[in-house]
């Protein structure tokens, strides 16, 4: 291990101690020339930051925590990206925490967060049981801001869209295309606000279109291919099988598309699909899945933003940001009719 200090990169370099530290917890505030001239004498003589201790001295961490439902997931690992992006420009490092939407893991996680003097935390939403919880942690001066969803009540700041009414647009264009048996693939809504949202919206829009709700071809699935495409394969063999899919996540869109194949049928001439995300091989798949287009990127460097300034202003004020989303036609569709024209949507 190197015996280099700061101090003798400090006079090697020409600058005050306090100018070499600086350049290692906030970058962003040191110009180029000399941010440059001071890495480049570390990494020569092989010295290595303690941002432990650093923060430790200066009683401030640079040390973002981020819940995830599952950071494997593309959707969340586009936000993921754009959060840690826009932390390591502004001289912060992320630690991450994977909840699989289990509300006993997601406070230990929270826990652990605050153990390690986090500067702020960065939350896909939550599990209902554990909002009390958080607003204590916010109430008490912990920065944290929600991403994938909106709040209209209490003290949580967000950068988020409207999951209700994504959900609602997308279950209503099925119903414009003339379906009115329409099964959805959902996540756990009992364990996320943000699904839970989703599912409510589904159930509006057959409610304002006078389509009674079916419990029976509605299967919840912890979003992945493979559940996709199992939970599918339930409601492709029903008697009555619905003549569209709602998949509220486009994994579990993607791994019915497989499903509907497997069963020797077609997609969208015997079973239109929807899905909600766009991944990016959403615009890939055999047909190109139809699905709502969600602003992961945008949410997580405006997340990372809205964090930096509570972090710099206090968390008094709560932050707001509605974010838009859309819908994606592609050709996983069809209109009831024309489907049946083409002579899908025949009972096996």
């Amino acid at each position: 291990m190197s015996s280099m200090t700061m101090k003798t990169i400090a006079e090697l370099a020409q600058v005050s101690p306090a100018t070499v530290s600086r350049t290692f917890h906030s970058p962003h505030l040191v110009d180029a020339k000399t941010r440059n001239l001071i890495m480049s004498i570390a990494e020569e003589h092989q010295y290595v930051y303690n941002a432990t201790a650093a923060n430790l001295s200066r009683k401030q961490s640079t040390i973002i925590g981020v819940l995830l439902p599952h950071a494997n997931r593309s959707f969340f690992g586009t936000s993921l990206i754009a959060i840690q992006d826009k932390a390591q420009e502004n001289g912060y490092a992320v630690i991450i925490g994977n909840t699989k939407y289990d509300k006993n893991t997601e406070k230990l996680l929270i826990e652990q967060f605050m153990q390690h003097q986090v500067a702020g935390m960065i939350l896909t939403g939550c599990h209902p049981d554990n909002e009390d919880y958080i607003h204590d942690l916010i109430d008490k001066g912990t920065p944290c801001v929600f991403t994938w969803e909106t709040f209209r009540n209490g003290n949580f700041s967000y950068v988020g869209f409207d999951n209700h009414s994504a959900a609602f647009k997308m279950t209503e264009y099925l119903i414009g295309l003339g379906h009115r048996r329409i099964g959805l693939l959902i996540g756990p809504y009992f364990k996320s606000s943000r699904i839970s949202a989703r599912f409510e919206g589904y159930k509006a829009a057959l409610k304002k279109h006078n389509i009674a709700f079916d419990q029976s071809i509605v299967i919840t699935r912890v979003p992945s291919l493979i559940e996709g495409r199992e939970a599918t394969k339930s409601l492709v063999g029903l008697s009555d099988r619905p003549t569209a899919i709602f998949a509220a996540s486009d994994s579990l869109a993607i791994g019915a598309l497989t499903a509907v194949k497997d069963k020797g049928l077609k997609v969208p001439e015997d079973i239109s699909i929807a899905g909600f995300d766009n991944v990016e091989f959403a615009s890939h798949c055999d047909p190109p899945l139809t699905t709502v287009q969600v602003p992961a990127m945008d949410m997580g460097h405006r997340a990372m933003e809205t964090l930096l300034d509570i972090i710099g202003s206090g968390v008094d004020k709560v932050r707001r940001y509605d974010l838009e989303t859309d819908l994606i036609i592609r050709d996983s569709c069809l209109p009831l009719q024309l489907s049946i024209k083409r002579g899908g949507n025949q009972k096996t």
